[in-house]
This record gives structure tokens, sequence and C-alpha cells, in this order.
């Protein structure tokens, strides 16, 4: 069933009943990755997200690199691509955010 959660201060709609986004809906998605995110990425830093997957790493990069910085996605998965191009691609985003990619270039 999709809901509505605030993954890293992005709002997303999530299928809870599918694994990953269910533990991002509560925000304990990979937590030792996320530690070395949160305590290597600062403000003004380039974050690349290959394999984007549904999005907690690029909205937890979006959030610590600031305005000052730039994250790229990248997801072959039309499902996962969707539900992150949904939350930042069809807006315009003050943290420098690329567009989502879908990585086999049929976006």
């Amino acid at each position: 069933m999709m809901q509505s959660y605030a993954v890293n201060g992005v709002r997303m709609d999530l299928d809870t009943s599918e694994a990953i986004q269910g533990q991002m809906a509560v925000g304990n998605y990979e937590p030792t990755e996320s530690g070395w995110v949160r305590q290597h990425l600062r403000p003004g830093s380039v974050f690349v997200d290959v394999g984007a997957n549904f999005g907690w790493f690029t909205t937890l990069a979006l959030r610590r690199v600031g305005s000052r910085g730039h994250v790229s996605a990248f997801e072959p998965s039309p499902v996962a691509f969707a539900t992150l191009q949904r939350a930042l691609g069809s807006r315009g985003n003050p943290w420098g955010f690329s567009r989502p990619t879908r990585a086999d270039g049929l976006a």
C-alpha cells in the first residue's frame, strides 16, 4: 500500500510492503553505510548514486551536501526509477539535484 513518508527530509510515496521501501519509511535502511555517508559528506560535496534504487542514499546525500553541493542518481529499474523521479524529478530542487537518469539510457 502506497503511503507518503518523509525520507531524509524529502516527501516520498512508498510501498511499505516492499522490503527496501519499508525500511526507508522507518528510517532504518543500511545503517552502517548511512553512517558513512553522514560522516563523510559535507556541504558542497559531490555525490553520485549509481544504482540509486528507491533513493535512500540520494535523499540522504541531498540533505548532507546542501545547496552548494551536487547529487546525481542513476537507476535502471523502471519501478524504482519512477518512485525516485516522482519525489525529486518533477519539481525544482534547491539542493542541486540532477534529474534521475535511467542507467540503461532510456530516460
